[in-house]
Parts: structure tokens; sequence; C-alpha cells
């Protein structure tokens, strides 16, 4: 009895040295990390963009011009088939006017048939006289033009001889006023050296007013030859032109009374009959414009589908501004989205993509880049492309518009050896990751593969296996 007492105090004082030993050793055994398993996958690129759901076939019909609306035969949501009655509009002015034109058409194909006939002589000889004195006006004409062409030059001549005569009179006055100043300039400078009498420089002086009045008479007879040279020219060209005018005149009704003269002695009366032809045949013409317009008053569906949208109302004038009704496949959808031009070099036709919709919160579905236009639109000064993408599956509740959030698949490696792009580090030019390694961090340059959007593929530097250091938790 006295021995078991013994030994268990024993016992746990040894149990409680050894969890005190344990204890410690965790403590000693340094920091914790956050670590990464390195495994096989896949590892994949992306372009993320925008888009919209719009229908595979999507048909705007309007009027082809502006009217009552006589009746609507659909509402949204209607199902159609192609052919089906949409709507029309009351024909009732159309069909007024269509009477009109035939009319008017009628009477140019009597009037066709009138000029066919052969002109009576009375007419031939009013046309030939005619013809005779517009002759005569336009020789008539052409000697006054000619004349006044003759005399208008002439006329120039004098004025340019007048012209002469007042520039060489106002060189000379200038000269001799030149003279007198130098010689009165010599006289005062002689007077006051003694050499010259007091009648001398009286006599310079009064050369000097004279030559000044003199270049003053001179030079006022230029500015008043200059002033009626510009009114001589300008009443002489008057003349001219109205010369002209009335030889432009002279021929242009010379011209007429030949080409009617022509038209009237030709044997088959070729202009006549052309010219009549020519507006019988746009009288009918303006009738099948008439029956087309009344035939387009009605629209009919050109496929099968939804109307989505409705924009007349019966006895309502139809807007020419946006479509009257809009006919879409709505059980046919796609997704239309704008790329940059960057990122339009990594989508490829064919390119996988995910997609979720903003009104449908709890789906994700796939589909493919089915198109992509070869022609860009400039926005905000950044050339941006139409994709199109094709679903994969059916949506429920998808509707033309919704809006769609896209992630296009541009590049992926499969069964790579990959770690999360947040553990590779810069380093000397390169890059390395942490590698725990019987409980030591060692630091290993790796060789890149494709950097994914999450992931990067490692080429070498790490193993399947390999615990890679993320972060240090402590």
């Amino acid at each position: 009895m006295k021995a078991r007492y013994i030994i268990i105090p024993v016992l746990l004082i040894a149990a409680t040295a050894v969890t005190v030993w344990i204890i410690q050793a965790n403590l000693s055994n340094g920091p914790e990390y956050d670590l990464y398993i390195v495994s096989k996958g896949s590892v994949s690129k992306t372009v993320s963009a925008n888009g919209m759901v719009t229908s595979d076939q999507k048909v705007e019909l309007s009027f082809l011009s502006p009217g009552i609306v006589e009746t609507v035969g659909v509402k949204v949501g209607d199902t159609v088939t192609a052919g089906d009655f949409l709507a029309k509009l009351d024909t009732k002015t159309l069909e007024r006017q269509r009477a009109q034109a035939s009319a008017s058409a009628s009477s140019a194909s009597a009037l066709f048939s009138k000029v066919q006939n052969p002109l009576r002589s009375s007419d031939r000889n009013v046309l030939s006289q005619s013809l005779e004195s517009a002759r005569v006006a336009l020789r008539n004409a052409e000697n006054s033009y000619n004349r006044a062409n003759s005399s208008y030059y002439a006329q120039l001549r004098l004025i340019d001889q007048g012209l002469v005569s007042a520039q060489i009179s106002l060189q000379n006055a200038v000269t001799a006023l030149n003279q007198a100043q130098n010689n009165y300039q010599d006289i005062i400078y002689r007077y006051n050296m003694g050499q010259a009498t007091l009648a001398e420089l009286q006599q310079s002086q009064m050369a000097l007013s004279s030559a000044n009045s003199a270049h003053a008479m001179a030079n006022a007879a230029y500015n008043q030859a200059v002033q009626k040279i510009n009114v001589d020219k300008l009443g002489a060209r008057s003349q001219l032109d109205a010369a002209r005018a009335q030889l432009n005149g002279a021929r242009a009704a010379y011209n007429l009374a030949n080409a009617q003269y022509q038209q009237a002695v030709s044997n088959s009366h070729t202009a006549d009959v052309s010219a009549a032809r020519g507006q019988a045949a746009a009288g009918w013409a303006s009738v099948q414009v008439i029956n087309s317009q009344i035939e387009k008053a009605t629209l009919n569906a050109p496929i099968s589908g939804t109307v989505t949208a409705v924009n007349i109302s019966p006895q309502e004038l139809s807007s020419m501004a946006g479509p009257a009704i809009v006919i879409e496949t709505v059980n046919e959808l796609q997704i239309e989205s704008l790329v940059s031009e960057v990122d339009l070099q990594k989508i490829n036709i064919g390119a996988h993509t995910r997609i979720l919709f903003d009104a449908l919160a709890d789906v994700v579905t796939s589909g493919i880049v089915a198109e992509i236009d070869p022609s860009g639109t400039a926005i905000a000064g950044v050339v941006n492309y139409k994709i199109t993408i094709v679903l994969d599956n059916y949506v429920n509740g998808l509707k033309p518009d919704f809006s769609a959030d896209l992630e296009i698949l541009t590049e992926q490696r499969d069964n790579a050896i990959f770690i999360p792009r947040t553990a590779l580090e810069r380093k000397d030019g390169g890059y390395i990751v942490k590698v725990l390694i019987d409980d030591e961090v060692e630091e290993h340059f790796v060789e890149l593969g494709l950097l994914g959007d999450t992931e990067a593929e490692i080429i070498s530097g790490v193993n399947e296996g390999d615990r890679v250091v993320l972060r240090e938790l402590s």
C-alpha cells in the first residue's frame, strides 16, 4: 500500500515534465506558413468584356411614307409567322392620287399619239420666217459687238496716252522743283558767304515758289487724269458688256429658232415624238410609284418570330423617326460585345467564353466566339471591334438587351505544373518562389510558361508536391 502511494506522485511528476517539454518544444519550432502544395492542372488566360444579349435575327419594319394608321393587328409578345399581317395605313389619299396620276398619264399618251402626225406647211413657213429674222438679228448683233470691241480698245489707247502725258508733265514739274530747290540752297549759302547779292537771293526764292506752284498744278492734273481714266474705262467697258449681252441674246434666240425649225422640217419629228413618249412613260411611272406606295402601306411579317415592339396606334400619324414594329427570334439569342483592338489580337473564332448575366444572378453559362467584325469603330479615341458569341445552351428567362459579363478564353495549358501568381517574387531579373524543405525556407529560381489570370505555369524550378510558401503566418 505504501509503495502504490509513492509511485503515483512520481508518475504525475514525470507526465507533467513531458508536457512542459512538449510545450517548450512547440514554442521553439519557429514561424508558421500559409503553404501551397504544387500540383498539376490547367492554367488559363482570359479577356474580360461586357456584352448585350441580341436576337439572331431582328427586323425593324417601317412604312415607306408617313400616314394615318388604319389597323394594327399585333401586340408586343405575339408570335408571328412569315407573311402574317401586322399593320396597315389609311390609303384613301393615295388612291385619289393614283386616279389623278392615271388621268394625267392618259392625257400624255393622247398627246404622244397627236405629235406623231406631220406638221402643217403653214406652220413650217412661220418657223422659217422666225429663223430668218433671228439670223438677221444675230448678224446685226455680231456687227454691233465688233464695232463696240474696236471702239473699246481705241478708247483704251487714248486713255492711256492721256495718262502718259500727265505723268510726263508731273515728272517735268518734279525735276524743275528739284532744280529750283538746289539753286535756292546754293544762293543762300553764297549769300551767307558774301558771294551773292540780295537781289539774287530774292530771285531764287521767286523761282522756287513758281516751281512749287507748277508742281502742285501738275500733280492735281495727274490725279484728275487718273480719275478720268477710271471713269472712261468703266464707261467703255459698260458699252462693250452691253454689246456682248445683246449678242448673246441674239445667238440664243437664233439657236432656239433654228432648233424649232429643224424639228419642224424633220420628216420623222423625232424630237417631238421622243418628248411626248417620255411624258407618257413618266406619267405611267408615277402611277406605278403610287401603286407601290399603296402596297407598302401594309406591313407583313418577313420572318417568323416574336413581336418585341409596337410603336404605332390606330388613327394616329405613323412616325418615320423609328421602326413601327420590331420582330425578333427571341428563342435564338446571342451576345454581342465590343472589344478593344489590343484585346482583339488575343481572341480567335471558337474561343470558349464563360458568361454571367446581371439580371440572372444565379446563372452561369458558356458559349463560343462565332464571329469577329472585320472593321472597327472608334469610341472615345479607341478602336473597338464587335464580336458575336453563340450560347452553348438555352438559358431560361434570358431576354434581348440583357447585359452580360464575359470571360473569353484566349490561351490555356492543360496538365501543367502551376502555382498561384501571388507566390512569385522578382529577383535579379527573374522570378523566385520560396519552398519549405525540412522546415527550412529555400529560394528557388523558376522558369515560367503561361502566365494565367491567377496561376502561373512552371517549366522548371519546383516539382509537383513541393510546399510553396505563400506567406508567413507568425
